[in-house]
């Protein structure tokens, strides 16, 4: 069964509009599922490159700190 949503619940849930077109053009809820996963482990992939980036800062001021 195919799930309806709209492009701005898409939005909302991060992904970009290509992958939200993707899926409101999928035939069929399995082609729904794979898209949302794809969209899924890119968001997940960019909350761990955040997490990186914020730990090289805390790293920064850990040793401004210890300078100090």
């Amino acid at each position: 069964m195919k799930a309806q949503f709209g492009s701005a619940d898409l939005a909302s849930a991060g992904l970009t509009d290509h992958e939200a077109q993707a899926v409101l053009a999928a035939d069929t809820g399995e082609q729904q599922i794979r898209l949302l996963r794809a969209g899924r482990g890119r968001l997940l992939e960019d909350i761990h490159r955040q997490q990186r980036a914020l730990d090289t800062l805390d790293y920064f001021i850990y040793q401004i700190k210890k300078s100090s």
